[in-house]
């Protein structure tokens, strides 16, 4: 407990005892403590201090008379222990306790506190720094990631509907199959063909007198009739577009010389369309 008052004469920045009043520990010749009221500011500046909490100077002993009451009601906000009984602390109102055995040790003291106490907060900057580049390093990882899954996850949806498109294609493209399988084998049947490739033989009249029989095959009587479609369909079946009856005719021939005002341009153009893939959809 530190008790009475303390005065202190200012001497170039530093503050020199001139009487004292303390407990019988704290005046104890090695553990003396010199009490040294100026602000932070000053001290870093070495310009002369003041204490709104000191009692007015006395211009005559040039000293300045500081209530170690108020001192020591102020929280210590930080404290450095430099053994031995030495030590150096910050208290409320940026007001420094000394304990030092004489003044020049005083003045190491808190020189060396003032540049642990800078060290300490380039430290800290320092380690503010690396916190921030590791946060941001950590940001922008979360985020290349977070990039990286949306377009995977974009390429799976890309992928995903090309799938679905291309089994709707396939979905369709056998049912047109179907379709055409379906018709086909309607015509062989109305018109009594075993297959595509497989002819019969059917009676030639003129003038509704059976004159000679001859072997056709179902795209020449499709060709006949004049059904684009089905010889189309005939054709994919399977059926040989330049396929000749046993008279030596062919479904181009059959339909030119049935046609009439145009009436077999379509079959005509189904023939003649040498690229169509056989068996194809």
């Amino acid at each position: 407990m530190l008790q009475g008052q303390v005065a202190f004469e200012a001497f170039q920045g530093v503050p020199r005892q001139r009487n004292t009043s303390l407990s019988a520990d704290i005046c104890d010749p090695q553990r003396r403590v010199l009490i040294f009221p100026q602000l932070l500011q000053h001290l870093a500046g070495g310009a002369m201090f003041s204490c709104r909490a000191c009692v007015p100077r006395d211009k005559d002993a040039d000293t300045v008379k500081v209530s170690v009451a108020d001192i020591e009601a102020r929280e210590v906000i930080e404290r450095w222990d430099a053994g031995e009984g030495r030590f150096v602390e910050l208290r409320e109102g940026d007001r420094l306790l000394v304990g030092a055995p004489t003044r020049e040790v005083a003045d190491q003291l808190v020189e060396a506190w003032r540049e642990r106490r800078d060290r300490k907060q380039k430290s800290s900057s320092a380690l503010d720094e690396e916190e921030r580049e590791s946060e941001k390093a950590k940001a922008e990882e979360e985020q290349r990631l977070r990039e990286e899954k949306e377009a995977e996850e974009e390429r799976e949806r890309q992928a995903e509907l090309e799938r679905q498109k291309e089994e709707e294609a396939r979905v369709r493209r056998d049912a047109k199959v179907q379709e055409r399988k379906q018709r086909v084998d309607d015509f062989l049947k109305t018109h009594q063909f075993t297959d595509v490739e497989t002819p019969k033989r059917v009676q030639e009249k003129v003038l509704g007198v059976p004159l000679m029989s001859k072997s056709v095959y179902a795209i020449h009587v499709a060709a006949e009739l004049g059904d684009a479609a089905m010889v189309e369909m005939l054709i994919k079946e399977g059926a040989d577009p330049k396929q000749k009856t046993s008279t030596g005719k062919t479904a181009a021939d059959l339909a030119k010389k049935k046609g009439k005002s145009g009436s077999h341009d379509g079959v005509l153009t189904a023939l003649n369309q040498r690229t169509a893939t056989i068996g194809g959809a």
